[in-house]
């Protein structure tokens, strides 16, 4: 997921124990997780998430804004993205629930179910 360039191309798994990253400092529960954008002094933007007991603030660092901060903070949402999409899939599969933005039509399944009827209307 959008991790640290270490020359190793292959996916997580293959790192054989080793990471690419530190331990974790500091745990933030999804369930109650909530976000804030602030500003600081400088006026530039900071990212507050919270669970009420841990928070993080994401930063433009003391060198402020700069286009690797830009490509930076692309990168994050595109790996909270992809985490969102992961969470859904694994919630729906856990609960039966097909993939698809809307429910599933109950008419046409109890009519297929009895075996009588077009399926089709």
């Amino acid at each position: 997921m959008h991790g640290i360039d270490d020359g190793n191309d292959g996916p997580t798994t293959d790192l054989s124990g080793r990471r690419a990253f530190p331990d974790p400092g500091v745990v933030v529960s999804l369930r109650k997780a909530m976000t804030y954008g602030v500003v600081d002094e400088d006026n530039q933007p900071i990212l507050i998430i919270t669970d009420g007991v841990s928070t993080v603030a994401l930063e433009c660092g003391l060198g402020g804004l700069s286009f690797n901060v830009v490509v930076a903070a692309q990168r994050l949402g595109d790996a909270v993205a992809d985490f969102a999409t992961s969470i859904r899939a694994c919630f729906l599969t856990r609960e039966g629930r097909s993939l698809g933005r809307h429910r599933r039509n109950r008419r046409r399944e109890r009519w297929q179910r009895r075996g009588s009827g077009n399926s089709s209307r």
